[in-house]
């Protein structure tokens, strides 16, 4: 098997064939796998935000609401009185002023004017579980109360925001199974050139008794090695790419109250995992097709 395994090597090295191989399954696998991690990613979030969406809110209590020299005076301590005593309602957060900075920092407010500016109370309000917001009935209790202060609905929201992210994640599926596709033929083009390459010292061998399955065996068997090396520096360099931009993506995450939790990130990171494995096995499906299908056109 040996001097058969030196052939193919050798073929691979003529005219660096399994160099650029190796270079384009590397790129097409970085590709894909950023792609899948955006599509999961973007899926997720509008998991998320289905799920959270009919359940979440953010009281917003103005400036004005609150004492001339900038304390809250009594007025937060009526409203958590009036929020403590629904019992749709979970225990009220108090959005601190750092994070309200970050904020409208991340919307593009002028930091120079948020230090000069008085800044609103925010307070994030979240349904017990089973439970659903009641906005209507919550702004009627602040009326009556003679509260001055707006409910802004995270289903109002993200409603036509949450349809984009799902568009986003099918078309980067899409984009995966286009690159995928482009991998398999790229494999098939060069696994031709190598086999036509060797196709008289193949003949022969075939002369001597050689079965088809062996050499296609020791065909792909050279082209799983050099997946294997592109499977794991494309995957390197996607989550480098990736973690680059996670500190992007917490902001997004802080501006729209989408919070995934520690679960669905391991899963997110497992599918993202799967990607140059799926890779390594198109690329060998695709040797063997070629292979098995050129050894046995040949008489």
């Amino acid at each position: 098997m040996r001097p058969l395994t030196l052939l193919f090597e050798g073929s691979f090295r003529e005219r660096r064939v399994g160099a650029n191989l190796v270079l384009l399954m590397t790129l097409l696998i970085y590709l894909a796998t950023v792609m899948a991690s955006l599509a999961v990613g973007f899926g997720g979030i509008a998991w998320v935000g289905e799920r959270t969406i009919q359940s979440r809110a953010t009281l917003v209590i103005p400036p004005a609401s609150l004492g001339s020299d900038g304390s809250t005076s009594d007025t937060l301590p009526r409203v958590f009185a009036l929020l403590k005593a629904d019992p749709s309602l979970a225990p009220p957060r108090v959005v601190t002023t750092d994070e309200s900075r970050r904020l409208l920092q991340a919307w593009g407010v002028d930091s120079a004017t948020l230090a000069d500016a008085p800044l609103p109370i925010l307070m994030d309000l979240e349904a017990v579980p089973g439970a659903r917001l009641d906005l209507p009935r919550l702004k009627q209790t602040l009326v009556a109360a003679k509260i001055t202060a707006r409910l802004d609905s995270l289903a109002d929201t993200l409603a036509t925001f949450l349809p984009l992210l799902r568009g986003l994640s099918i078309a980067a599926l899409g984009v995966v199974g286009l690159v995928l596709i482009v991998l398999a033929l790229g494999i098939a083009f060069a696994c031709r050139s190598v086999l036509t390459t060797q196709r008289d010292t193949l003949e022969m061998l075939h002369l001597m008794g050689a079965d088809d399955k062996t050499l296609t065996r020791l065909f792909r068997a050279e082209i799983r090695k050099r997946a294997f090396v592109a499977a794991g520096v494309g995957f390197v360099l996607a989550a480098a790419t990736l973690a680059m931009g996670a500190m992007g993506a917490r902001t997004f995450l802080d501006i729209s109250f989408l919070h995934p939790t520690q679960d669905e990130i391991l899963v997110a990171a497992g599918l993202m995992a799967l990607v140059p494995v799926l890779a390594v096995f198109v690329a060998c499906a695709a040797a063997r097709r070629m292979a098995m299908g050129q050894l046995r056109a040949w008489p």
